[in-house]
């Protein structure tokens, strides 16, 4: 999204492959940022920069500084 910072609207999901998923996951996820970040110096011309990170049903934005 066009603002000051950028932001970006992200939605992760889960294939379930027919688990009920009952389970409480605990375990600490990590994502590779850098297509994003390649994607916004291509766009704006700059090495470092803002992009702000609204994952969905998560309240509190997430700000992706680099």
């Amino acid at each position: 999204m066009e603002s000051y910072p950028v932001q970006v609207n992200v939605l992760l999901s889960h294939e379930d492959n027919d688990d009920p998923c009952d389970a409480w996951i605990t375990e600490e996820m990590a994502f590779n940022l850098s297509p994003l970040k390649k994607a916004w110096q291509e766009q704006y011309n700059k090495i470092s920069g803002k992009i702000i990170i609204n994952l969905q049903g998560w309240e509190e934005q997430i700000i992706y500084d680099f």
